[in-house]
């Protein structure tokens, strides 16, 4: 069962690359990706930031393209694909590479039980990170790993590239290795499990004293609302929030995790009980009460509840799917959730398709005019994030009007009349560039003489 669920995923990754094709702008004129894109293009090299170098496997697919000369369409389009294709190949080397068909189907459930906002905002190093982990895993799962050399550096080397992913990996990471240990099936040695988990650990903590990420600092602090709120944990907006998306988004976490708690205790495998319920909702518990209010986007919080669909995903394919399979139940039930992911992941597409038809229609009024326009004169509930805009209209204009336009959403516009004369400069919300210093290749100006103008 678990090789012909595993060759009946490639038909689920297809469809994902056909998906991630279709909608490469919407995927990539996005904030964090569009700037992103904009520093490879800059630099003609990596863009990686506060030192998560795992980003240099999807960020190649650009950085090659424009090395062969490629268009910024191209560019695009492959950086869109890209991630798609790093996910497929992470999936064959767990499956036909390691052999670990199980394994190679948790990261399968790993980016399509929740994935939504998250398709489309596709930059976060953690998804990478996990995705990455998996293949380790699979590599320490493989029975002549302690026998072969290369596999042993590769394990230690993708270890180290984890931990420069995100910070949030400390806890996908330590369940999975906990679920290996627990289980009665000695699939990874534990000597192997042990040697991994102390080089990561102790990695982990010479990072924070040598590589000091300022995000990673800022987010962190959020943990003391933990102290903060308690013991007032239950009735906080995001929890509500929660529960609200289970019905729309999140609806098999609890679909999952009640059949997966029913098994654990009838079998009375209280340890893996323990590890299941505990890191599920101590996880969930840390990221609501982290982020309390409603205030936090929906892609964000998509992105913090991600690491849970690990804590599902294990536990289905190494025990819910199996003891279903007498019963023939467990192959419709892969194919529903399969399905529901990719009917979840199309209706998505509207939010990010207005948002890139806003800013069309923003570019035809404003043709050919460098503008800095106010914020309160944009859709917030449209677009989102107003940051992005100025790479975002670079990488619009330029693929679909073949003209770069020079536009900035700004809170007071007021505060940049100064830059009104400046007429050979690309200006950002991150800072300016003179036309020659940008590749023009990738940026088509044919305006130098006109300054911008203020639309408040």
């Amino acid at each position: 069962m678990d090789k012909r669920l595993y060759q009946s995923g490639f038909i689920v990754y297809l469809f994902l690359i056909v998906l991630s094709a279709i909608f490469y702008k919407e995927r990539v004129i996005l904030f964090d990706t569009s700037y992103q894109l904009f520093s490879i293009v800059l630099r003609n090299y990596f863009a990686t930031q506060d030192f998560r170098f795992v980003s240099i496997f999807t960020q190649a697919f650009p950085l090659l393209a424009m090395r062969a000369g490629l268009s910024l369409k191209a560019v695009t389009f492959l950086y869109s694909t890209g991630f798609t294709l790093f996910y497929t190949g992470c999936y064959v080397m767990c499956g036909t590479i390691f052999k670990q068909y199980r394994i190679a189907l948790a990261l399968l459930m790993f980016n399509i039980l929740f994935v939504a906002h998250t398709f489309y905002w596709i930059q976060c190093e953690m998804f990478q990170g996990i995705a990455l982990f998996m293949v380790v895993v699979a590599c320490m799962a493989s029975k002549k790993a302690t026998q072969n050399p290369l596999m042993m550096a590769f394990i230690f080397l993708g270890m180290l590239t984890v931990n420069f992913s995100h910070m949030l990996l400390l806890f996908p990471v330590t369940f999975v290795f906990l679920f290996f240990l627990l289980r009665s099936e000695k699939i990874i040695k534990r000597k192997m499990i042990y040697s991994a988990a102390i080089f990561f650990f102790v990695l982990m903590q010479l990072k924070k004293m040598v590589f000091r990420a300022h995000y990673d600092t800022m987010a962190m602090n959020n943990a003391d609302n933990i102290f903060k709120r308690f013991p007032h944990y239950f009735n906080i907006e995001s929890n509500k929030r929660f529960l609200q998306e289970c019905l729309t988004r999140y609806y098999w976490l609890p679909l999952l995790a009640i059949p997966i708690v029913l098994l654990y205790a009838r079998k009375k495998n209280w340890k893996m009980l323990a590890l299941f319920v505990c890191s599920t909702v101590g996880y969930l518990l840390l990221v609501n009460v982290s982020f309390p209010t409603l205030k936090t986007t929906d892609f964000y919080m998509e992105s913090l509840y991600t690491p849970l669909s690990i804590f599902v995903a294990l536990p289905l394919v190494f025990d819910l799917l199996p003891s279903l399979a007498t019963r023939k139940v467990s192959i419709p039930l892969f194919a529903l959730i399969v399905v529901t992911c990719c009917v979840r992941i199309f209706l998505m597409h509207q939010h990010y398709t207005e948002r890139i038809d806003w800013e069309r229609r923003f570019l035809a009024k404003n043709y050919g005019k460098k503008i800095i326009t106010a914020t309160a004169k944009a859709p917030l509930d449209t677009l989102t994030m107003i940051w992005g805009t100025p790479y975002e209209f670079w990488l619009l204009s330029t693929i679909e009007q073949n003209k770069t336009a020079s536009m900035l959403i700004y809170d007071n516009p007021q505060n940049l009349y100064w830059l009104t004369g400046n007429h050979k400069e690309f200006i950002t919300t991150w800072g300016s560039w003179p036309y020659k210093d940008l590749p023009a290749k990738y940026f088509h100006f044919d305006d130098t003489v006109s300054g911008y103008s203020i639309d408040q």
